[in-house]
């Protein structure tokens, strides 16, 4: 009867212990772009496509988007920005905020900015002052195609326009 009571009580105190150990854990940090929420852009399910680094709204440079639908649906695609700090998204892709909606074969340009050289579909107003941040272009198909460049916003043609490397989520959860 002792060694009863004795095992019961033990019994008591690691069930205290771990409820108190499970509520004083701090809750998890998100790393921005990789493990933010994904954001329910209001037609089926939301995929992470594409990474894009580099992205930069600063001196005169913005960066543009463009993506194609290679499905034989329509496709919402939205690109969220992340800044430097890893912190984000910067904007509200739910409130259409980089939003765009691609109908069969249809292209469209998301930018951070207004520019002369580019017809824009839809600018990020939310985009503020990035140096070196990071994209990520989520759709609710994984059936869409991205580039993305760097432009100077005033001059046509662009005084400056260089290619951001897009990296695809496959190859990113490879570890390539």
């Amino acid at each position: 009867m002792k060694h009863r009571i004795r095992l019961i009580a033990l019994s008591a105190l690691s069930v205290a212990m771990v409820a108190t150990l499970a509520v004083s854990l701090p809750a998890p940090a998100y790393a921005g772009a990789v493990d933010s929420p994904l954001p329910n852009l209001g037609a089926g399910t939301t995929t992470i496509v594409f990474y894009v680094p580099g992205v930069v709204k600063n001196n005169a440079l913005e960066t543009v988007f463009m993506c194609s639908n290679l499905d034989v649906a329509e496709v919402r695609v939205a690109v969220e920005l992340f800044g430097g700090d890893g912190v984000g998204p910067i904007n509200d892709v739910t409130t259409g905020d980089g939003l765009v909606i691609l109908g069969v074969g249809t292209a469209a340009a998301i930018v951070t900015g207004s520019t002369a050289g580019f017809s824009e579909d839809e600018i990020i107003n939310a985009a503020t002052l990035i140096r070196a941040g990071t994209a990520r272009v989520v759709a609710t198909s994984p059936r869409i195609a991205c580039t993305a460049m760097v432009t100077h916003d005033a001059t046509q043609p662009p005084a400056s326009v260089y290619s951001l490397q897009v990296v695809g989520r496959n190859k990113l959860q490879a570890g390539n």
